[in-house]
């Protein structure tokens, strides 16, 4: 346990330095900052560890988001959200597997995205600080309306103080989303596009809904 916990603390002290060293670096020329930065501090040795390095911490992080997306989209067809088919698991492996051929599907597509920092930066934090947008006014609503499971809650902060920290949130992450803005419009004509998209399935969803439910 207590290796565990120095292990942590180790790479978050890393994770957490690692920022202002390359800030604090002197300026370099190359496109790859982190790069540039390890040879010119370690020689021939710091390229190499770098690569290494990123290489097992990008494929960690695409196997975590991998399945966690994957399960959004289960969850999604099981309540009727999306087509029941992403709800189905497989017969023999139990697995949902539409839910992980349309995840693995959709992340190839993001291959044919632009490759520059900011704009994929942008693209992936938008939708994180809108999802946690919604979880704020989700906990908002569930204080409203089910006030019995906020007194049920092991971890209760204080009403008032949680309502402010919900409201906080929202205009945070909503002020976070307009300045980036300004680095590269091109994430939020992509988003803006699946947004679109969302927004005529669910209109041509609810209208089959209704049309399913008119009487011979």
């Amino acid at each position: 346990m207590a290796g565990r916990m120095v292990r942590r603390a180790g790479v978050s002290l890393i994770f957490v330095l690692s920022a202002p060293v390359a800030f604090a670096a002197p300026p370099l020329p190359k496109a790859a900052p982190l790069l540039d930065l390890a040879d010119s501090l370690f020689g021939a040795f710091g390229v190499p560890f770098i690569l290494l390095t990123a290489t097992v911490a990008i494929g960690t992080s695409i196997n975590a988001t991998f399945m966690i997306y994957a399960r959004f989209l289960y969850a999604m067809g099981r309540t009727g959200v999306l087509p029941k088919a992403l709800g189905r698991v497989h017969p023999r492996f139990r697995t949902p597997h539409f839910a992980l051929t349309a995840a693995f599907a959709t992340c190839c597509l993001g291959l044919f995205l632009p490759s520059g920092l900011i704009f994929l930066f942008l693209a992936v934090n938008i939708p994180t600080l809108l999802k946690y947008a919604a979880n704020a006014l989700a906990a908002l609503r569930l204080l409203e309306r089910e006030p019995a499971l906020y007194e049920r809650a092991a971890f209760k902060p204080p009403r008032r103080a949680l309502i402010v920290i919900c409201y906080a949130s929202v205009i945070a992450a909503i002020a976070i989303i307009g300045v980036g803005l300004s680095a590269d419009w091109r994430p939020y004509v992509l988003l803006g596009g699946w947004a679109v998209i969302g927004a005529v399935y669910y209109a041509l969803r609810g209208r089959s809904a209704a049309t399913a439910r008119l009487p011979d």
